[in-house]
């Protein structure tokens, strides 16, 4: 039997379905900053 995951609700009561999407954004965004960093100085 399949179970579905409790929904994540945030401090406000809203539930939060993009976690993940806006999580992997968030890496994504640092990792271009930090490849920025070491391009500049190369």
């Amino acid at each position: 039997m399949t179970q579905t995951p409790a929904p994540l609700i945030d401090r406000f009561g809203r539930s939060i379905e993009y976690l993940r999407l806006s999580v992997t954004d968030r890496c994504e965004d640092v990792a271009n900053i930090i490849e920025g960093i070491i391009v500049e100085n190369a």
